[in-house]
């Protein structure tokens, strides 16, 4: 029987967990993405890129350093919050703009499409937009190089009735944290340090992809980002977890780091295809 003490702790934790906002891989998962970005991309993209960057005074003018913008910017600007993940039941076949991207965490109704699989396009359309000014292409370059990461941590592409994950109280080696921070931030940390270099990571990571994995991985957009995410939170992320709480090991870890890693590098050559596409 669990201990009155060590129920309330749970109880608090779960509270803490189902109000917070989600935060897709943490700041060094997105400059991972961005750093392999940055290397798929060619040299005359990337100095425009982070011009626009600059004149919108965002990341010091750098791809990496604008990496985790759109997590600061929604604290000014609440509004933006759903439009860094998208609401697909777990048990769905694929995405559905009308079920997914009009709803909020609690299922309500809401008005236009702040999801990210529209919002991805969205900012697309505005970084190729040269009637607008540099600063603003400069942060729907912020908001692409952000959201594309977003879309590619499973748990921001769907729910099982908690939150993606915030609501799940999970033991992580001897830590007490929620299931969706686990894939934001954890898993990453353990795989590759905390203090790692995002570049030297990227590096690794991007070494191992294949020509011909590239360009199939550009090919398609959103939509089949948000499905493969879905797909990945079936057979991998929640795979053996019932209920809550969770207590994840050794086991669950090697199942879910390459994962991990896989979802990383393929936000990052999608990101440069886009990016490549918006100014061309």
């Amino acid at each position: 029987m669990m201990r009155p003490h060590a129920t309330l702790v749970l109880a608090a934790v779960a509270l803490l967990v189902t109000t917070g906002s989600a935060h897709a891989w943490g700041v060094l998962g997105h400059q991972i993405a961005a750093a392999i970005a940055k290397r798929n991309l060619g040299s005359a993209h990337v100095r425009a890129i982070d011009a626009l960057l600059a004149d919108a005074r965002i990341g010091g003018g750098d791809m990496v350093g604008a990496a985790a913008f759109a997590d600061d910017y929604r604290i000014g600007h609440p509004h933006t919050g759903p439009w860094h993940y998208v609401n697909v039941p777990l048990d769905a076949t694929e995405y559905s703009e009308d079920r997914d991207c009009h709803t909020d965490f609690q299922q309500r109704r809401v008005a236009g499409t702040p999801c990210v699989v529209a919002q991805i396009l969205a900012a697309k359309t505005r970084l190729g937009d040269t009637r607008l000014t540099s600063a603003e292409r400069g942060l729907a370059a912020a908001m692409l190089i952000h959201f594309v990461a977003d879309i590619h941590q499973p748990l921001h592409t769907t729910t099982r009735n908690d939150r993606g994950g915030n609501g799940v109280v999970a033991s992580w080696f001897g830590e007490t944290t929620n299931l969706h921070a686990v894939w934001d931030v954890k898993i990453v940390e353990r795989r590759h340090g905390v203090d790692t270099d995002p570049v030297k990571i990227a590096e690794m990571l991007d070494a191992r992809v294949a020509a011909a994995e590239r360009r199939a991985w550009c090919n398609g957009a959103s939509i089949d980002w948000a499905n493969e995410g879905v797909a990945a939170a079936r057979a991998v992320v929640y795979a053996s977890i019932a209920g809550s709480p969770v207590s994840l090991s050794d086991t669950y870890y090697d199942r879910a780091a390459p994962v991990v890693d896989q979802r990383l590098v393929r936000a990052g050559v999608r990101l440069a295809c886009a990016l490549r596409s918006a100014l061309e």
